[in-house]
């Protein structure tokens, strides 16, 4: 328990909002540079046309900026965040997750089975920076549970793509 270890109620609140922070500006660069390599493809696509950067809302080169900047942020909001003794690992992590975003941008997302693979172990990784940001050991169950079941949504998802543009 990371009460009986020292840490107040309160430090565990605000690592976890820090790290929450954190993953919610790097996922969201991520998000913006998957779209910008997807733009093409995207503008073909009965509903993601009409996202900003394939509809052509946005243009490349703004997004490219503001992937930039919510990299940034996340990297000085880690530099500056109290996470104590935890912020190397939490850093780690959260770089693994950026990394295999980019991968799966790259190369992932064109494989049917390392698609799926890398999207869950997105899930997993975000877990993982959560239980590093506060000191906690994950448990086995917790890692299996979430890599399953975004597994499951990941396989249902691409199913549910398939018969929706099977069917066009």
């Amino acid at each position: 328990d990371l009460i009986d270890q020292g840490h107040s109620t309160a430090s565990i609140v605000v690592e976890s909002l820090a790290a929450v922070a954190v993953f919610a500006l790097a996922s969201s660069g991520c998000y913006i540079v998957n779209d910008i390599a997807d733009r093409a493809h995207d503008a073909n696509h009965p509903r993601k046309k009409h996202r900003p950067i394939a509809s052509g809302v946005v243009p490349v080169g703004v997004a490219r900026l503001y992937a930039v900047a919510l990299f940034a942020a996340a990297g000085i909001l880690l530099a500056v965040l109290p996470l104590h003794d935890n912020w190397l690992w939490t850093s780690a992590i959260v770089v693994g997750y950026v990394i295999n975003v980019l991968v799966y941008s790259a190369l992932f997302k064109h494989r049917v089975i390392l698609d799926v693979v890398s999207l869950s172990l997105g899930f997993v990784l975000r877990v993982l920076a959560g239980c590093a940001a506060v000191g906690a050991m994950p448990s086995f169950w917790l890692l299996n549970s979430t890599l399953f079941l975004a597994m499951f949504l990941a396989f249902g998802k691409r199913l549910g793509e398939r018969r929706t543009l099977g069917a066009l």
